[in-house]
């Protein structure tokens, strides 16, 4: 897993999955973890954020499902926002 330190600098390690704290996404089209329930461990676009009830709608087939806020932590692949290392095999 990738992150940035409190300098903005890319780092790589292993992190636990019970280490992972509930991020509030702000705007679709970005990606989630959810973090319990039926669909914990799986990662989902966001098609809709509900700042009023605190859900977001997660992008699944065959009808997108409503998930809290206080259940997912907001994931980046960091490839796409302009990193230059390579990817690992």
């Amino acid at each position: 897993m990738y992150w940035t330190d409190n300098k903005g600098r890319w780092q790589q390690d292993v992190l636990p999955f019970q280490g992972l704290t509930a991020a509030r996404p702000t705007k679709s089209k970005v990606y989630v973890m959810v973090l319990s329930g039926d669909r914990k461990g799986l990662v989902f676009q966001v098609s809709k954020v509900t700042k009023a009830d605190g859900t977001v709608l997660l992008a699944t087939t065959p009808k997108p499902q409503k998930e809290l806020v206080a259940n997912v932590c907001l994931v980046e692949d960091h490839l796409e926002i302009g990193c230059t290392c390579s990817r690992l095999p």
